[in-house]
């Protein structure tokens, strides 16, 4: 993984979570969207022992590792301060039954076969060798095993804006878009066999107060969105399960 993805999280790990609340609810609601999409995805696998890669300061391992006491997660993040982060979160919450590790994701310290469900979150999109990446995911994944990867995509409209008005930083952190058909031939290519697909949009994000009030209403709203300009999502999350 390229050392400024490293610099770049390392200095913002302390104001993470606080940047992250300076876009009006919509960091929010993607959030929310992106745990209930990877609950509902792990729902019926087995998940004994599970790997994140990309754990940052925990917007999903917290709410992941209060929900399966019983399971045993493994948090990855190239950042020591990102972890650091996390460990005071978890040590907050009383969660016991996550284990903290530093490690690039190309190249994970992991022995094959070691877990039975793998997910990563906003991860991929900074990552040059991203087959590596699948290729660690396929080795250190039982057969028969899960992974749910969640990318941005290529023709949604934060990929437009990038483009038009790319984010300067000073540690020029690389940013990558994939189509769903580049993902699924990636996956394929390195074992694995997609299971379920779903389309993340922020332009949801002002319904979303249906989901408490009239969830029946937003539910279907939500549906006839992904089913209609699902190639259009700001992110898309797929689920996918090892067979070779």
């Amino acid at each position: 993984m390229e050392k400024n993805v490293e610099k770049f999280y390392s200095e913002l790990a302390a104001d993470y979570d606080k940047v992250r609340t300076y876009t009006w609810g919509i960091d929010t609601f993607i959030d929310e969207m992106q745990r209930k999409i990877i609950f509902d995805f792990a729902r019926k696998v087995k998940r004994d022992d599970v790997l994140e890669l990309g754990c940052g300061t925990g917007r999903i391992t917290a709410p992941f590792a209060f929900s399966n006491r019983n399971s045993k997660i493994t948090a990855v993040d190239i950042s020591k301060n990102m972890l650091q982060q996390l460990g005071k979160k978890l040590k907050s919450l009383k969660i016991k039954n996550v284990s903290l590790k530093q490690g690039d994701v190309t190249k994970l310290p992991f022995k094959n076969e070691s877990f039975d469900l793998v997910y990563s979150m906003r991860v991929i999109w900074h990552i040059k060798e991203y087959e590596k990446m699948i290729s660690e995911i396929n080795r250190v994944l039982k057969k028969g095993g899960t992974v749910v990867l969640d990318f941005p995509g290529k023709y949604g409209h934060w990929s437009i804006l990038h483009a038009l008005f790319p984010a300067r930083t000073k540690f020029k952190v690389p940013v990558y878009f994939f189509s769903y058909r580049e993902v699924r031939s990636l996956l394929r290519k390195h074992g694995f066999k997609i299971k379920e697909s779903r389309g993340l949009h922020t332009f949801l994000w002002p319904t979303s107060i249906l989901g408490n009030r009239i969830p029946k209403l937003y539910k279907w709203i939500e549906s006839f969105v992904s089913l209609f300009s699902f190639r259009f999502s700001k992110y898309m999350m797929i689920k996918a399960v090892k067979v070779k």
